[in-house]
């Protein structure tokens, strides 16, 4: 069974790491992404591929099936957003930093052991030569 996964926001980081990755995963399957910008958005989707796209991540969240989200958007609104998934009893990939401040941290952390829900804060560079070194 693959993972249906939603994707909010589609800047530069979402379209050049998580997009392309969760399309090329056999394990997922990417249902649909979201974006405040309509143009940002839809070049997002024209370029790999995606037929459906919201300008409203609460309405992506409300109509599909969806088991994760990954969340790459702006720092400032996280915690809005991350809140809203795991609220929701879905799993989330957030971006760094989790939230901007330590009780909204703490916050998320208790709705989602509430909700059963995993929280993946992305970090990819501590795999990286300079990071090891």
């Amino acid at each position: 069974m693959r993972a249906r996964i939603g994707v909010i926001g589609t800047g530069w980081w979402s379209t050049v790491a998580h997009l392309p990755a969760l399309l090329y995963n056999p394990n997922a399957e990417l249902v649909a992404i979201a974006d405040l910008r309509p143009q940002i958005l839809r070049n997002a989707a024209e370029h790999y591929g995606i037929d459906t796209t919201y300008t409203d991540y609460n309405e992506m969240l409300d109509r599909h099936e969806i088991d994760g989200v990954v969340v790459s958007v702006w720092n400032s609104a996280h915690y809005e957003i991350a809140r809203a998934i795991i609220e929701r009893g879905l799993h989330l990939l957030i971006e760094k930093p989790m939230a901007l401040k330590a009780a909204h941290a703490r916050d998320l952390i208790d709705i989602a052991k509430r909700n059963n829900c995993q929280i993946i804060m992305s970090y990819p560079w501590q795999f990286t030569e300079m990071s090891r070194r």
